[in-house]
């Protein structure tokens, strides 16, 4: 009994350190999360409503494009929001209440002592009923009519001796038996229930925690992308930013006719085009799968960012 309840106490710390375990590590991710995807958002938000829309005033300055993407145009309608994308993927979790294992021991006691109660006043009455004893429950009964009760009990415990002290052992230890089998039985029944209840609160707590640790990995993995998002925009953006003065030195040198600039200033403009449409393609690609999971496009998106960026890097320091 005394080990049931230990054990059964054993399994609910263990399901609340798990509880608090996958809440911690859920909140955490989640606070990460929110600040790496805000510093994307405050970022991507200034180089869409400024950064781009420059190069959307310059780049249209000048006429006679003669190669694709000729119909450039930022593109409208609002961005994605990641954070709100993603929370409405994720599924419920349900809590589990991890209920205090108690011995139950005022309970048992209480409905012993009732039970043993009621079982000496039967016995009590059923003695004075077949004992003839002029015994009433109002008053004291004399000296006679008790050891004539008491012997009628003792004749249960010795046939035909008629000993009063073992009748009062009968009618005493009876109810006390009784006491003490009801108080056993139901404190063990209740230390039975703590371990059954212990072991389903463990199972849910289990459950619990791989479902938090699923969504604080799928936070994690999301977090680290915003991250890599910001600071693969913010290096795109330093380039659209000198790209956009080139753009708007040629066209206060050179003028607004394409055909007619320089070999090199046509190839700034494509250069110019060809990183605006890359950050225009990371920022207006949704970012999350019905899953919850980075979608294949935005990481496609990323990759040929990178790879525009690796391009710019190696010709920079080639010249």
């Amino acid at each position: 009994m005394l080990h049931t309840n230990k054990k059964a106490k054993e399994l609910s710390n263990s399901a609340k350190e798990l509880l608090v375990t996958a809440d911690n590590a859920l909140t955490q991710s989640s606070c990460e999360l929110n600040e790496n995807l805000q510093q994307y958002f405050a970022l991507r938000s200034s180089v869409s409503n400024k950064t781009l829309k420059d190069f959307d005033d310059t780049y249209f300055e000048i006429k006679n494009i003669d190669f694709d993407d000729a119909g450039l145009n930022i593109g409208h309608g609002e961005l994605e929001n990641i954070d709100h994308m993603f929370r409405n993927t994720l599924e419920p979790i349900e809590e589990v209440e991890v209920e205090a294992v108690k011995s139950g021991g005022i309970g048992a006691t209480f409905k012993a002592v009732l039970v043993a109660t009621f079982t000496f006043i039967a016995l009590l009455l059923a003695g004075i009923f077949l004992s003839g004893a002029n015994v009433y429950l109002d008053k004291i009964p004399s000296t006679p009519e008790l050891n004539t009760l008491l012997t009628w009990f003792g004749n249960f415990l010795a046939p035909g001796r008629g000993d009063p002290t073992k009748g009062a052992i009968l009618l005493i230890g009876v109810p006390l038996l009784v006491f003490v089998l009801i108080l056993v039985t139901n404190l063990i029944i209740k230390a039975q229930r703590n371990l059954k209840r212990a072991k389903t609160a463990l199972e849910k707590a289990n459950e619990v925690h791989e479902k938090k640790h699923s969504q604080a990995q799928k936070s994690i993995t999301l977090s680290e992308y915003a991250k890599t998002l910001h600071d693969t925009l913010k290096t795109l953006q330093v380039y659209m930013h000198e790209y956009n003065a080139i753009m708007q030195r040629i066209l206060h040198v050179e003028g607004d006719n394409y055909e007619e600039y320089s070999r090199d200033s046509k190839k700034a403009v494509r250069t110019a085009v060809t990183i605006f449409k890359r950050i225009n393609a990371i920022i207006r690609t949704n970012v999350i799968a019905k899953n919850g999971d980075i979608s294949p496009e935005a990481r496609q998106a990323l990759e040929k960012c990178k790879e525009c960026l690796e391009e710019h890097t190696k010709a920079g320091k080639s010249s």
